[in-house]
């Protein structure tokens, strides 16, 4: 599969226990998933952190996939650890959640127009993720 050409933007609201809304887009790269976001109050909406940037390697991710219904549409990432993310919005966002199997999911909103980027990109990831685990079970043997 080629890497996709496309740029999701997402939002996340009911961050920092509702004060804020964290903005941003997800874009992938050869060998990651790279985040770029900001942050800014949700009362007024004046304050604003800079923009800050995340490199999320495959080999970090479990899997991903799309969620859609008639409401909303996620990308849920699930990540190994807790590293990549940790002084980060995504690590205090409500929805975010460890789970059973002890992975965090991380969940990018986005619009119903790019339903179909979103799924391109989680395709994409897990293509990557299984053609590394493949490559690993044959340099073992």
């Amino acid at each position: 599969m080629l890497l996709p050409d496309t740029v999701l933007n997402f939002r996340l609201k009911d961050i920092y226990f509702g004060f804020a809304i964290c903005e941003g887009i997800l874009f992938l790269t050869k060998d990651s998933v790279i985040i770029e976001y900001y942050t800014k109050d949700s009362v007024v909406g004046l304050l604003k952190s800079d923009l800050k940037t995340i490199k999320i390697d495959f080999s970090e991710i479990i899997n991903a996939e799309v969620k859609s219904s008639i409401f909303s549409r996620k990308l849920i990432i699930r990540l190994k650890s807790l590293g990549k993310i940790i002084d980060t919005p995504f690590a205090n966002t409500k929805n975010n959640a460890v789970t059973e199997s002890n992975t965090l999911e991380i969940p990018f909103k986005f619009g119903k127009e790019t339903l179909f980027k979103a799924r391109s990109i989680s395709a994409y990831i897990n293509e990557q993720i299984s053609n590394s685990t493949l490559e690993n079970i044959e340099n073992e043997f």
